[in-house]
């Protein structure tokens, strides 16, 4: 048992700090008191200016590569390649703020990350004159590696499964009618890897429902309130 001074209350925890103010903790034997009635939270103090910080610096070191781009590209009179640095920059911005200092689920996480490097190359389409790379051979092959890894993901990570095998299973279903939208809208003029991305996707879709059709469920009436 740990006493708060602050609180006055005993805690029973290992602890060092109160869970209600996050103030030191002193043990019953009184061998060290504290003199203080309020101590500061120093380490939250601490991370809060280190993050503050942080965001500065990388918010001026973001604001000078693009002011720099930007000059250049003025000066050589090209093609406007500063627009795509500045989409990337922005796209870590909202990397950080999204998925890494976010709890949202991992369907949006995913989806979110697919959509927006699919925007960002098709910027990249455009700016650079068009040019059917883009939809013949990127966009199958992102939802080839995205699959991969999620398929890798649902059978590794065992504990955490019913969490997120619902997200996937809709993820896999997009990716297919994805590549079908392609396909009968003779977009693509290559055709393989969008054949083999739906062939892939099937067999994911098949597989989830085989081996994960109950947690599918379950967690698919937990949304839906069924």
């Amino acid at each position: 048992m740990r006493h708060c001074n602050l609180c006055n209350v005993e805690v029973d925890t290992d602890r060092k700090y109160c869970p209600l103010c996050f103030n030191d903790l002193e043990k019953d034997d009184n061998s060290e008191k504290q003199t203080s009635e309020f101590l500061p939270r120093t380490k939250n103090e601490n991370f809060e200016k280190h993050s503050y910080f942080l965001t500065r610096l990388f918010l001026f070191l973001s604001l000078a590569i693009i002011g720099v781009c930007i000059f250049i590209n003025v000066l050589t009179k090209g093609v406007p390649w500063c627009l795509l640095v500045s989409l990337c920059i922005l796209y870590i911005w909202v990397l950080i703020e999204h998925t890494i200092l976010s709890k949202r689920g991992a369907f949006e996480k995913i989806l979110f990350h697919v959509c927006s490097i699919v925007s960002i190359l098709v910027a990249s389409n455009i700016i650079a004159g068009g040019g059917e790379w883009l939809i013949n051979f990127v966009v199958p092959a992102i939802a080839l590696a995205t699959t991969t890894i999620l398929v890798l993901i649902s059978l590794i990570g065992k504990r955490h499964r019913s969490q997120f095998l619902l997200s996937f299973f809709i993820i896999y279903i997009l990716f297919l009618i994805l590549s079908i939208v392609l396909l009968a809208a003779h977009f693509d003029t290559f055709k393989i890897l969008n054949l083999i991305n739906i062939m892939y996707n099937t067999l994911a879709i098949l597989g989830t429902l085989l081996f994960g059709f109950r947690i599918i469920k379950n967690e698919g009436g937990k949304k839906l309130h069924i």
